[in-house]
């Protein structure tokens, strides 16, 4: 396996995240299936053919970049280890897939939390993540009030950064993630969405079903706000083909950085090094023909990522693009706008549209 000579990139942490997109968009990567890198200092290695990428996300000997105590703070599934992580995320998977199926609540709470028009850049993270909790608990809006969400989930990620760092955690902070949970157990106390139905089915607690969805509405902040922001640059109509959001999530993959750790010596790195994959930058290599451009017809394509791959793929596959389908149902239709790839906040990628790249965060 061929590697590339090192690229310097900036570190990995959230406050460089945007930083560290622009670097990776201007880098200049060929048609090595990986790069040697520097990201901060510290040594990685970024796979970019689709057949090592998908190997490297198999693997179960590699540890994700974020450390066990952090992924504690963040909560739910990704917390655990061994046949307790297997079950739990298979649990998970079925339970969304549950809740995918019933489109028409899913559109009723998009009607609830949303409302008719599209939000603005500022407030589509944390509108479209309550319409995505309202939904998997059954809660109405007053459930679930806005300003408790944003607070909550700033506060989480701020303890699983400090505790990846090794900083010191506030008391501002854990009171914060503590309002959402007493504000998610309120949400499950009357009619439950199919979600929690199936979760409680299987054995969960209800301190169990809240601690997942708070990771999940960790995952899902600036995901689907993303992908819907792309997908109404790019003029997808309101009724898309499965191919136009497979073709819209190769091209333009919210989740544009996966992050693996490695735990021992390999031919090409050692234990400690980073193992990082791009989706935005695998799905833009020379294994699909004319890469760039957005063809929801080609019959080229092998194995897209956008979700990852291997035993810590997410989860949230199918209500992702089923959240995407109804939100372009309310959304979608317009003219297609020129715009510029970005990130929608610090993590989640998107097309922007140039006119609302000014727009206040």
């Amino acid at each position: 396996m061929s590697v590339a000579r090192t690229a310097s990139f900036p570190a990995l942490d959230l406050r460089h995240r945007p930083d560290l997109f622009g670097a990776f968009l201007a880098h200049p990567f060929g048609e090595e299936p990986v790069v040697e890198a520097k990201f901060g200092g510290r040594r990685g290695w970024i796979f970019i053919e689709p057949v090592h990428a998908r190997a490297l996300l198999r693997r179960r000997d590699l540890e994700k970049g974020r450390g066990a105590a952090s992924r504690a703070a963040a909560g739910g599934y990704p917390a655990l280890e061994g046949d307790h992580f297997r079950r739990r995320r298979s649990e998970v998977i079925v339970a969304l897939a549950e809740a995918a199926s019933d489109r028409a609540a899913m559109q009723d709470r998009l009607r609830e939390a949303v409302g008719p028009a599209l939000p603005p850049r500022r407030l589509r993270p944390a509108l479209l993540t309550q319409w995505m909790l309202l939904d998997l608990t059954g809660a109405a809006p007053s459930k679930l009030p806005l300003g408790t969400l944003q607070a909550g989930v700033v506060a989480a990620e701020r303890l699983a950064e400090a505790i990846q760092a090794g900083a010191p955690t506030t008391s501002a902070d854990r009171g914060a993630r503590a309002g959402l949970v007493d504000a998610l157990a309120a949400c499950m106390s009357g009619d439950r969405g199919r979600f929690v139905d199936e979760l409680r089915h299987r054995g969960w607690t209800r301190s169990d079903i809240v601690d997942e969805l708070i990771a999940l509405a960790l995952a899902g902040w600036e995901s689907t706000a993303a992908a819907v922001t792309s997908a109404i640059t790019i003029g997808l109509g309101q009724e898309p083909r499965d191919p136009e959001i497979a073709e819209l999530l190769r091209l333009y993959p919210p989740s544009w950085l996966i992050v693996r750790s490695m735990r021992g010596d390999e031919g090409w790195g050692a234990a400690g090094d980073l193992a990082v994959v791009s989706p935005w930058v695998t799905q833009r290599s020379a294994a699909w023909a004319d890469a760039d451009r957005f063809d929801p017809d080609r019959d080229d394509t092998p194995a897209a990522i956008p979700f990852g791959a291997g035993p810590r793929r997410c989860p949230a596959d199918l209500y992702a693009r089923t959240q995407l389908a109804v939100a372009l149902g309310a959304f979608g239709g317009a003219a297609a706008r020129p715009g510029h790839p970005t990130l929608i906040d610090h993590r989640s990628a998107t097309l922007l549209p140039y006119d609302e790249q000014d727009d206040p965060r």
